[in-house]
């Protein structure tokens, strides 16, 4: 073979593999995401569901995003080959307040959307309902959710009531209570805000001279952080920003609804309601926040029905003048800002303070007087005379106090966080006997399509209906005593957790007199970098880092376990039902991956700061 023909072989393969290199960086990929999911496609074409990673010839290309109840997402995409670009795309909801539209973006955001339940009655026979009723607040508030208070009161409240605020047998607030209009909407008095802190339990309400027995509730001041966490990332995400006002909003609301904050949910909607007349959607927040509230017999439940479907009216017939003054729209019941609003002088009060138990949990530590009295010196009656001398019996005596009170405080820590995982526990459990009742309920829709399609339906058949029909049913009970246990393991939690930051408060007080009665400087004046703590403090944090993060272990266990029912559920029947308990089954091993992890590290460093206090402790557990 020539040189001259060897050298032409040679030149075509190298154009040949130059060629194929070409080709192969004429590929670039395309990367979508968008809130919510939508249908993708490209040229026209569909491609799938976001989010989604497409690869795609280099070259212009017309990319649409497509979902039922939002503006369709167009643009012209120019890839280069080799190219990797992201589209993040934010869609327009056609109504920013719909249904559909807030649970969508709910979903997207991690939010549970419950299902709306319409009113199927106003608030009861005529004569049932009271002459005054407490709209808000009432159960868990926050304390920035104490803004107003609302009371309504009909024709037939005689004007001789007292509206007070109470802490156990003190009262914090009084006035007389004559109303112009059926609906008074007022700011919180500054004698309670003044009092109130995380754990605070407050009655109040309408109180009688006479034998009448009082209308009155109670409100406990709480704190959230799964809401405050819910709302900080609501408030960051940039595709909410991108989202109308009253969708922001709405979202808003639904986040205080799921976290039991239903006072805050009620005032949040009714604002809604008011700069958004047009809408349904904060109605049906309305709607479930007064029955959490058990407002079902008030003037505003019977305003708000006819918009989501309910009859609406009055039951007890005529309306007063005074309702009808109050009758022109949401905006009677809107909350109003007074900061001119002033608490009554002292007197008016008539406070009587309750007796304080020294030790208890959650109780003010005793006021104690450490001073010695100088003998030279008279005293007045009920007076205590300063001294330089210390009462060092005394000292000894408090000393001793706050050491059984910081045990008993960190017992109280971890009992605390024992009821949070119990809690937490509850809401898995909730979470999937909800689940079942709603593939039974599915299973017997199911069966009842079956019997009804049939021209002459089998006896198998209708068998078959009657039984889907006794396990839907018994699932739904099944469901709703889960979650009646969920709520009440939670608020066990919350008390729980109240009682040890109270008691780590009320130690702080001790401490702080005792200071006092030695001499100490205030912890602004003095050195505050907090002491290292003790070896069996620390053990006790190990081993209840050590629990909480095999609870968390057996808690993904479980959730996996669930996916894989999911799944399998999915894959032999796929229905939309099945997918969205799969895709929930998905979300709640994810949830309980990132918790697995979290305490995991918090063990990881526990075992490290028992390691480091040295020979003072050995490291607990098995070796």
């Amino acid at each position: 073979m020539s040189n001259r023909l060897m050298g032409a072989i040679v030149l075509v393969a190298l154009l040949a593999l130059v060629g194929c290199g070409q080709g192969s960086k004429e590929k670039a990929t395309l990367e979508i995401a968008s809130v919510p999911a939508a249908e993708i496609y490209v040229d026209g074409e569909s491609r799938g569901t976001s989010p989604a990673t497409l690869s795609l010839t280099a070259g212009e290309h017309r990319l649409e995003l497509r979902t039922d109840k939002f503006a369709s997402f167009e643009t012209a995409v120019t890839l280069t080959a080799g190219e990797s670009k992201p589209i993040d795309a934010a869609l327009a909801p056609l109504d920013p307040s719909d249904p559909v539209v807030i649970a969508k973006l709910a979903q997207a955001h991690g939010v549970d959307v419950p299902a709306f339940e319409a009113p199927q009655v106003t608030r009861g026979r005529a004569g049932s309902r009271a002459a005054a009723i407490l709209l808000w607040p009432s159960k868990d508030v926050r304390k920035a959710g104490l803004i107003n208070y609302a009371i309504e009161a009909d024709e037939t409240y005689e004007g001789d009531g007292t509206l007070e605020f109470r802490h156990g047998r003190k009262v914090l607030y009084r006035e007389s209570f004559t109303p112009e209009t059926i609906t008074t909407v007022r700011a919180m008095p500054a004698a309670v805000l003044e009092r109130v802190k995380v754990g605070t339990k407050i009655t109040w309400g309408i109180y009688y001279e006479d034998r009448r027995k009082p209308v009155k509730t109670t409100f406990r001041v709480v704190n959230r952080l799964k809401a405050d966490r819910q709302l900080a990332k609501l408030e960051s995400s940039r595709h909410m920003a991108r989202q109308p006002e009253i969708t922001k909003a709405c979202m808003r609301a639904t986040i205080l609804e799921n976290n039991r904050l239903y006072t805050e949910a009620l005032v949040k909607n009714l604002e809604i309601a008011a700069s958004y007349p047009e809408s349904t959607q904060p109605y049906r927040g309305i709607v479930t926040t007064l029955r959490r509230l058990d407002g079902k017999r008030s003037e505003l439940w019977a305003f708000v029905t006819p918009h989501v479907g309910g009859k609406g009216g009055h039951a007890g017939g005529g309306i007063s003048a005074r309702s009808q003054a109050s009758s022109t729209g949401i905006t009677a019941w809107l909350p109003k800002s007074d900061p001119t609003f002033e608490s009554p002088a002292a007197g008016e009060q008539g406070a009587t303070t309750e007796p304080m138990t020294p030790g208890n949990a959650g109780v003010a530590p005793p006021e104690q007087d450490l001073t010695s009295k100088d003998e030279t010196t008279p005293a007045e009656p009920g007076e205590t005379v300063p001294t330089e001398r210390v009462d060092e019996a005394a000292v000894a005596e408090m000393q001793k106090q706050i050491t059984d009170m910081e045990r008993q405080a960190s017992d109280l820590a971890t009992q605390a966080q024992n009821a949070s995982t119990q809690a937490a526990e509850s809401q898995q459990a909730a979470e999937a006997a909800e689940q079942s009742a709603q593939e039974a309920e599915a299973a017997a829709s199911a069966a009842r399509e079956a019997v009804e399609q049939a021209a002459e339906p089998t006896r198998e058949q209708q068998e078959e209906m009657a039984k889907t029909g006794a396990a839907a049913e018994e699932a739904r009970e099944a469901a709703d005593k889960a979650r009646q246990a969920a709520a009440t393991a939670q608020e066990q939690a919350d008390r729980a957790e109240h009682a040890a930051q109270e008691h780590a408060q009320n130690v702080a007080e001790m401490k702080r007199a005792l200071d006092a009665a030695r001499g100490i400087a205030p912890d602004a004046e003095r050195d505050t970098t907090p002491a290292a703590p003790d070896a069996e403090t620390l053990g006790r944090n190990y081993e209840a880092a050590k629990q909480t993060a095999e609870t968390a272990k057996t808690a993904w266990d479980d959730a996996k376990k669930q996916l894989e029912a999911a799944e399998a559920a999915h894959q032999a029947n796929p229905t939309e039902n099945t997918a969205s308990a799969l895709a929930d089954a998905h979300r709640a091993v994810e949830r309980a991956a990132r918790d697995a992890y979290d305490t995991q590290e918090e063990l990881e460093a526990a075992r490290k700061a028992v390691e480091g206090i040295g020979d003072q402790v050995q490291e607990p557990g098995p070796k």
